[in-house]
Parts: C-alpha cells; structure tokens; sequence
C-alpha cells in the first residue's frame, strides 16, 4: 500500500507543478494552432543547429585525449617521443 499512496503522490505533486507555472499553456498553444507548428519547427531547427556544433567540436577534443593518452604512456615507459625510435 505505501507504493501505490506515493506514486499517487507523485502524481498530484507534479499535476499541481504543471497547472500552477504551465497553466495557461494548452491555452496559448492549441494542439493544431499555427503558433504552436511554429514553435515546433523552431525547436527542431534549433536542435539540429545545436547537434552540428556539437559534432564538430567532439573530434577536436577525442584528437587531444588520445594525445594526451599517448604522451602519459610515453612518458610512463620513461621513453622519448622520437619517430626513429618506433
């Protein structure tokens, strides 16, 4: 019985959250509204604008950690980073 009496409190706690600072949301933004298909198509164009930033920065930061991999291996082998020597 205490699961169910939590879960249920759980729910009205957030059903309480989302009426009280989101209330006027279905409102303002009717299912099948032109502001809402717009604000849709934005959110989308934003997240894909936002994922290719993202993506180009990740291989930067992968070039420089395996460097730094490397260099504390190197440097563990109490080696020199020559070329002849490999």
């Amino acid at each position: 019985m205490p699961m169910i009496n939590s879960f249920n409190t759980k729910k009205r706690k957030s059903q309480r959250h989302f009426s009280s600072l989101h209330g006027k949301y279905s409102d303002d933004f009717l299912t099948n509204s032109k502001i809402r298909t717009l604000k849709l198509s934005l959110k989308k164009k934003i997240t894909e604008q936002q994922n290719t930033f993202v993506k180009s920065v990740s291989k930067p930061i992968l070039a420089t950690v395996g460097s730094l991999k490397i260099t504390h291996l190197l440097t563990k082998a109490k080696k020199h980073f020559w070329m002849e020597s490999y």
